[in-house]
């Protein structure tokens, strides 16, 4: 007689070492978390920036995640984890978040006329950017200020007052993964431009002179006219011959 007996085999299935860059809320690049799967693996971490020359740094052993504060914002890294236990690693490659930018601008008054200037800008340092820009936020002021926002490097102003002193501020902010504004108050840059005057009202105010002197003038021409043609005339005569007599006419007829 044959008799079967059932085998069952069984096989511990180890999942794959991971590790995984997840950057904060309310970070501005400089914190993030690593997070390590399984998480209940204990691995030694290390995390370096993707550039020739930059310094590594480490941290371990840890489960799970780990909160590092100390990254380059909007700079790309490679992360580390290994286990010893497992001898096995894990990369990941990432590019740290947008940062807070902290240069200044150099700006240019491109053209200035009656109800609007126009202007460009140049980063001082486009390394600490720590982003494309996000966009600049504008305050133009005289006896009041008004605010614009711009993607680009440049900007025109319009709805100004003609022959006007503009002061101009100029706030550069990021917005990181979670959408929220990084801009730095203290970071400012500003100029200063007057507007033209408005040709318009120049040519006005030329015609209405040139109106008012041709208007007098013709005025004294009328004035002159008039005087000459109320004088009274004057007649001279010459005195020929003085009688002491009666004035006799010659007759015109001959004598008989």
């Amino acid at each position: 007689m044959l008799r079967c007996s059932s085998i069952v085999l069984s096989f511990a299935i180890t999942a794959a070492l991971e590790v995984n860059y997840w950057p904060l809320p309310d970070s501005d690049g400089r914190e993030a978390t690593f997070k390590v799967s399984p998480d209940d693996q204990e691995v030694n971490l290390t995390w370096c920036e993707m550039r020739e020359g930059a310094s590594c740094e480490s941290y371990g052993p840890v489960k799970g995640e780990h909160n590092v504060t100390d990254l380059q914002p909007f700079t790309k890294y490679n992360v580390t984890a290994e286990a010893g236990s497992r001898n096995e690693t894990a990369v990941k490659v990432f590019q740290s978040d947008y940062g807070t930018p902290a240069t200044l601008l150099n700006i240019t008054v491109v053209e200035v006329k009656a109800f609007w200037i126009a202007l460009s800008w140049t980063a001082l340092d486009h390394l600490k950017l720590y982003g494309p820009p996000t966009g600049y936020r504008l305050q133009f002021c005289n006896s009041s200020c008004d605010e614009v926002e711009t993607r680009e490097a440049k900007v025109e102003l319009s709805g100004l007052k003609p022959q006007t002193m503009y002061t101009i501020r100029i706030w550069t902010f990021n917005k990181n993964s979670f959408h929220h504004r990084l801009e730095n108050p203290v970071v400012v840059s500003s100029c200063q431009a007057t507007t033209a005057p408005d040709s318009q009202t120049s040519l006005i105010f030329v015609i209405a002179g040139s109106a008012g002197v041709l208007a007098v003038g013709l005025g004294f021409m009328i004035y002159m006219r008039k005087s000459r043609s109320n004088r009274r005339k004057v007649y001279r005569f010459n005195v020929v011959r003085t009688y002491d007599g009666d004035i006799q006419v010659p007759s015109t007829r001959n004598s008989v």
